[in-house]
């Protein structure tokens, strides 16, 4: 008994070993040595043998962070990484901001596959949803940010957009834009959240994630006519003789 006890007083000085890690997250483990081979985690292990190692049971929070990212907002590992990473005090108050206000616009709606298909959804347009990795892919439940996607997508197909004019590969370039966009906004809240009370960080940053959607979509109307003009200078002619009518 006395064993037994030593054996758990050193264990929980150690950690926990990696399936407790899984279990905790829900992510296998597997994956999590992966986030430890890309650097999203600390290789901070203790190994008390070959096969043995222990974990600071403190990365279950930020291995689930991570995982909501990827999974559910679709950052790639390279910009979660650079978010985790990035230098400066308040930058995780910051990124848990982020986290709740993201999960604060989530809808609670789910659908299952079968009931999508009854709303419009087109099984090659999922399968190439899937394959593209726009969504994760489960046939069972679809939901939060998937589910959005999904019915944007039925919209616009019922709207005219045929798999000729808005192909589903359209959207994974629409993704590799705003992977830009999300790099930049992380360097612009970084430097203007931070420059508050460090108690504030977090709401600042929470409230950030609806404000930029408002903002971002407000320049974007703003600029789409001026933009396209430039681009393609006959089309200003049009414009006026249509202004004149």
């Amino acid at each position: 008994r006395n064993l037994k006890v030593v054996l758990l007083t050193m264990s929980n000085r150690l950690g926990v070993k990696m399936s407790e890690l899984a279990a905790r997250s829900g992510v296998s483990g597997s994956t999590i040595k992966h986030y430890i081979r890309e650097g999203l985690l600390p290789d901070s292990a203790v190994r008390t043998s070959k096969n043995m190692a222990w974990y600071d049971e403190q990365l279950v929070e930020r291995i689930i962070a991570i995982k909501q990212l990827q999974k559910t907002h679709y950052l790639p590992l390279k910009v979660i990484k650079e978010i985790l990473s990035k230098p400066g005090t308040g930058s995780r108050d910051t990124f848990l901001g982020l986290q709740a206000g993201l999960a604060a616009l989530d809808t609670l709606d789910a659908r299952s596959f079968d009931e999508l298909q009854d709303e419009g959804l087109d099984q090659g347009d999922w399968a190439d949803l899937k394959t593209l990795g726009l969504v994760a892919a489960d046939d069972e439940r679809v939901q939060g940010q998937d589910l959005e996607l999904v019915k944007l997508l039925v919209l616009a197909r019922k709207r005219g957009f045929t798999k000729k004019v808005l192909p589903v590969s359209v959207l994974k370039e629409y993704q590799t834009a705003v992977e830009a966009l999300v790099r930049f906004e992380w360097r612009i809240l970084t430097t203007t959240v931070q420059r508050a009370p460090a108690n504030e960080n977090k709401a600042l940053a929470q409230e950030s994630v609806s404000l930029g959607e408002a903002l971002v979509s407000t320049l974007r109307r703003r600029l789409l006519l001026p933009v396209m003009g430039q681009m393609h200078p006959d089309l200003n002619h049009s414009n006026r003789d249509v202004n004149e009518t």
